[in-house]
């Protein structure tokens, strides 16, 4: 094929429909016109293609994301990874509310940078929420369940606050990140607790010490407080093998119980007698307790002292 004859100057040419084409001056400026226009068209929106997409960082679009000089906010309430799309008939209204000259593209896509948090987030924050205020449970977070994707600020962690009346079983968390409310979820949380179990049948009236072990207790739907301190009690009913030991089964240990036979002291004045008596209930030091007078068999009520006798009258 024949060459095509170059001015000195113009050291170049293409090929078009299988012939020479010299790169004249006024070929390179086409061709980089045409070259221009295509790399605008693909780096900048345009009313021809029909939409335009803004990425922005605070929860407002200003007239400056969308190239105008203005520091203007257009569009506001917008949440961390929200996308929404803006039709034209609604940007030209709120820009002509505000004096401001813009010709909008049919839809402006409007996208809020944000991190989505995952389960493994949540459960982290609600385990540090019982840390904090619950701190004798340990948990267990069986299940979360949210509801729609959360967006967080990239800078911004997440913390969980309790709703519910109750603190376990199924739950509702709210979710906070840099001072606002993001989201509730759903959580499912198991607790345990070190308490006493019974390690054998506890009668009525029997004490917990030499029946008892200490044991990590599910207390999820436990009703009652664990018994903290089993220590001069008695249990109030029967409690089976394995159960754990609560508040309402301890009583105090009586220092003489029901029956039994104990000194008792008159005094009136300088007068002072003494006889036994049978205690009608149990005695506690320091306590007015029933005896019968086992001479009589007369009730009277006395106080029972830490010798062991009830007084009766004033020494």
């Amino acid at each position: 094929m024949e060459e095509a004859n170059l001015s000195p100057n113009i050291t170049a040419s293409i090929r078009s429909n299988n012939r020479i084409v010299p790169l004249t001056p006024k070929v390179v400026a086409l061709v980089l016109l045409a070259f221009t226009v295509l790399m605008l068209a693909l780096l900048l929106p345009s009313t021809a293609r029909g939409a335009t997409v803004v990425y922005i960082s605070s929860d407002c679009l200003v007239a400056s994301d969308l190239g105008i000089v203005s520091d203007e906010p257009l569009v506001c309430g917008i949440k961390y990874g929200e996308t929404r799309k803006i039709l034209r008939s609604e940007m030209d209204r709120i820009t002509a509310q505000k004096n401001i000259v813009y010709k909008s593209d049919n839809i402006i896509t409007v996208i809020r940078d944000g991190y989505k948090v995952g389960e493994d987030e949540v459960a982290r924050a609600v385990v540090a929420y019982y840390g904090e205020y619950f701190p004798s449970y340990n948990v267990s977070v069986e299940r979360i369940n949210i509801r729609q994707p959360i967006y967080i600020g990239n800078s911004y962690g997440v913390s969980a606050t309790l709703t519910s009346a109750s603190p376990l079983g199924n739950t509702v968390f709210q979710l906070q990140s840099g001072g606002e409310n993001v989201a509730k979820v759903n959580v499912y949380v198991r607790g345990y607790q070190e308490g006493y179990v019974s390690s054998m049948p506890i009668s009525r009236g029997e004490a917990f010490r030499g029946r008892v072990s200490r044991k990590s207790v599910d207390i999820t739907f436990l009703k009652g407080d664990l018994a903290t301190n089993i220590d001069k009690f008695v249990a109030t009913k029967y409690i089976g093998k394995g159960k754990p030991i609560l508040e309402e089964h301890l009583t105090r240990a009586p220092s003489a119980k029901k029956g039994s036979v104990v000194p008792v002291k008159y005094s009136s004045g300088a007068i002072t007698v003494e006889s036994n008596g049978q205690l009608v209930e149990d005695a506690y030091i320091g306590e007015p307790v029933s005896v019968k007078n086992l001479d009589t068999n007369k009730t009277i009520t006395g106080i029972y002292d830490a010798s062991g006798t009830v007084l009766i009258g004033t020494p």
